[in-house]
């Protein structure tokens, strides 16, 4: 029976998750406090029990991340399996292999047969704890290695390796869930139109997944920690439920609605194209402190930015003086 097969009544994770922002909780990990640039992002994903920390109640969100724990926490968080998925067979395994049964025979050996067992890549033991995970991507064609036979499973794994094998996780369960012709037109300074990993790192880019600098370059090459890759996971999950992503500045103040005078104690921002009058909730992912404002303005127009909040709305969020935050922000009825 194949991989796959075993696995099919384990897919009963949903794979995004509605969340109630307004209750961040700030008894996370215990170096994941208000102020870290990924506080909303591991606390969510840590009450929803899709990522968990060390022993020692820490969760390291600066620790460099390899390829195998990537792996696991994206294929887990995106619902392809559970934990752990289905193990391979193993040359211990108990039971003896039935007569005539060897590697080379026609018919496959019966399940748990020592002989059947044969390791996913050539730089992967069987009896490593993540090769039932390995095994489980490979048969769904979300992992294939490298053209050498490898999985460099101890190597850290990077940006753009980390949107493909979440991406193709998610869509996995659903093929609908991702489409990529939705960024194929977005590109970067640092991504060449016709890199193997372009269309994964367009639509992070036109959803607002992945962080993007002033100068519009991503650095799909860089190394990934725990905690940005927590924060892709999020990102993506809850732009499914309607939240967009990426920073906030402030005016000193911004227009009216008459746009005839600027008034900076008003509750206010502008975006690029949302209609005046719209309020939005902002939220700021680094300590969960949130904001309404109504829409008056256009703008900002940097690589990256989305709103430009009044300085009074702004110091709702965090102090004046940190200039640029990184927010989440939603459409949401006026209050009445």
């Amino acid at each position: 029976m194949s991989n796959t097969k075993l696995l099919a009544t384990t897919l009963l994770i949903p794979i995004f998750l509605s969340t109630n922002l307004s209750t961040v909780s700030a008894d996370s990990f215990t170096d994941v406090r208000e102020g870290n640039a990924y506080f909303v992002a591991i606390s969510h994903l840590k009450e929803k029990n899709i990522i968990e920390g060390y022993e020692d109640g820490s969760f390291k969100p600066n620790k460099e991340i390899n390829r195998a724990e990537a792996l696991k926490m994206l294929t887990l968080a995106s619902g392809v399996f559970k934990d752990p998925p289905v193990k391979p067979s193993t040359a211990d395994a108990k039971a003896p292999c039935r007569a005539g049964c060897a590697a080379d025979a026609k018919a496959p050996c019966r399940a748990g047969c020592a002989a059947d067992a044969k390791a996913p890549f050539t730089d992967t033991p069987l009896k490593a704890w993540y090769t039932p995970y390995l095994v489980a991507a490979k048969d769904q064609k979300i992992i294939d290695g490298y053209k050498d036979g490898s999985f460099k499973p101890d190597v850290t794994i990077n940006l753009a390796e980390a949107l493909k094998m979440y991406f193709e996780s998610v869509n996995t369960i659903n093929k609908d869930q991702i489409n990529f012709a939705n960024g194929l037109d977005v590109n970067f300074k640092d991504t060449a139109p016709d890199a193997w990993y372009s269309k994964y790192t367009s639509y992070a880019g036109v959803h607002e997944i992945i962080d993007i600098s002033d100068e519009n370059t991503i650095n799909p090459t860089q190394k990934m920690t725990r905690g940005y890759l927590a924060e892709i996971i999020y990102r993506t999950m809850q732009n499914k439920e309607g939240f967009e992503f990426g920073n906030a500045t402030y005016y000193q103040g911004l227009p009216t609605k008459d746009h005839d005078s600027y008034d900076k104690s008003l509750m206010l921002t502008a975006h690029k194209t949302l209609p005046f009058g719209t309020i939005v909730e902002v939220i700021n992912l680094s300590n969960g402190k949130s904001v309404k404002v109504k829409v008056s303005d256009r703008g900002p127009f940097g690589p990256g930015r989305v709103l430009d909040l009044s300085k009074t709305a702004f110091a709702k969020l965090a102090p004046p003086s940190e200039g640029v935050i990184p927010i989440q922000f939603h459409q949401v009825a006026p209050d009445l």
